[in-house]
């Protein structure tokens, strides 16, 4: 028998699984590669896109009547983050922002909203000039005339649910089983309410974790890994 917990912060998700308060939890790949770092939380499966691919992107965007074109545009302007935990709200256009040539003190300002939106109500209200948000909700949002993608980011490995490391391994088993047959866009969708709307609307699969070693190492560039 399950029960739902839920979380307003990134940080206390993965310390609420960590210290086995939960005992799985569905977590941005840099949340969980802290959480294996700091907890030793342990990988289960990844979430499946649109397009039928464990991966999702980032996009950087402006205001749809901006002067921006360019992210070197962005030197000495004002950036809006999510939250400083967020994989595609932090890590990947942080690091975009510096294959660009922009490093956060090339910027005039950058602020930690603390969510997609956040970031989103930020630079539509003029508070910052760009931001970085998910790939689903920048394209949602550019289809509706409310903001500009600049550039959107190359594929990284998306969304992961993750377990306890105390967890026994019959329930392991069990749940992941139970997560690589559930088929939201078909026998199961008339049990689900806007499951399309999460990063996992196709369901779940494996991956190789090596293939998250990519966030670790820009985790632990910018500081976020203690070793």
């Amino acid at each position: 028998r399950f029960r739902i917990k839920f979380t307003e912060r990134d940080e206390d998700t993965v310390k609420n699984l960590g210290k086995g308060i939960t005992h799985f939890a569905s977590l941005g790949t840099l949340n969980y590669v802290v959480g294996q770092n700091k907890y030793g939380i342990r990988y289960l499966v990844s979430g499946v896109n649109r397009d039928g691919d464990p991966k999702y992107q980032s996009a950087i965007f402006t205001r749809p009547g901006s002067s921006i074109e360019h992210l070197s545009d962005l030197k000495g302007k004002c950036f809006a983050f999510g939250s400083h935990m967020s994989t595609e709200g932090h890590l990947i256009p942080r690091n975009m922002l510096e294959d660009a040539g922009v490093t956060r003190e090339d910027l005039g300002n950058y602020i930690y909203t603390g969510s997609h939106m956040n970031a989103v109500r930020s630079v539509i209200n003029g508070e910052c000039d760009a931001g970085g948000i998910q790939d689903s909700l920048a394209k949602q949002l550019a289809a509706e005339g409310k903001l500009r993608i600049l550039k959107m980011s190359g594929p990284f490995p998306s969304s992961v649910i993750a377990y306890n490391r105390g967890v026994d391994s019959t329930t392991v088993n069990a749940v992941r089983s139970a997560l690589l047959a559930f088929d939201p866009g078909g026998r199961h969708k008339p049990l689900l309410v806007e499951w399309d709307r999460t990063e996992m609307p196709l369901g779940f699969t494996e991956i190789n974790e090596r293939e998250l070693d990519k966030v670790a190492g820009f985790a632990r560039e910018y500081g976020l890994l203690t070793q």
